[in-house]
């Protein structure tokens, strides 16, 4: 064994006030930026999602049941188109990914008996997008969609 000696550290005391006066910078920092990193585009975000619509199909090319298309990101859009004799049109915009399995495709949806059915393993959903039978136990999300002037219009808010 040697006698050498281990070099000493010097240590440095971090007492209270120094602990308290970081703290009191750092939440004074924080305070400042928060407001500015909540106005950092979420209220444009917010109403660009609530008040612009988007045209996505006219309503001349849809057939009285279940159309797939995109939505303008590329995520699948499931479009139902629900006549009743002497009433306007109704259009409602559901996810086109089933919540169970991540079915998906203009032949995977079906409309049978006024609910929305998924063919790869049975799922029902209704016309806003609640589970009627599993086995998907989440809903659809939903969107809001409009028949406005002979076109379909879409908004990337989810309704």
């Amino acid at each position: 064994m040697s006698n050498q000696t281990l070099p000493v550290i010097p240590q440095t005391a971090t007492n209270r006030r120094t602990v308290l006066q970081l703290l009191a910078f750092l939440t004074g920092s924080a305070s400042g930026l928060l407001p500015a990193l909540l106005r950092s585009g979420t209220s444009v975000a917010f109403a660009e999602n609530h008040e612009s619509f988007v045209e996505i199909a006219e309503l001349e090319d849809f057939v009285e049941g279940v159309y797939v298309t995109e939505t303008p990101d590329g995520d699948p859009l499931m479009l139902l188109l629900i006549e009743a004799e002497g009433e306007d049109p109704a259009v409602y915009g559901l996810s086109g990914v089933c919540t169970h399995a991540g079915c998906k495709g203009q032949d995977n949806w079906v409309i049978e008996d006024e609910v929305v059915v998924c063919r790869c393993h049975g799922s029902q959903f209704s016309f806003d997008g609640e589970v009627v039978k599993g086995p998907a136990s989440r809903p659809l999300a939903t969107f809001e969609v409009k028949i406005e002037d002979e076109m379909v219009l879409f908004s990337k808010a989810e309704a």
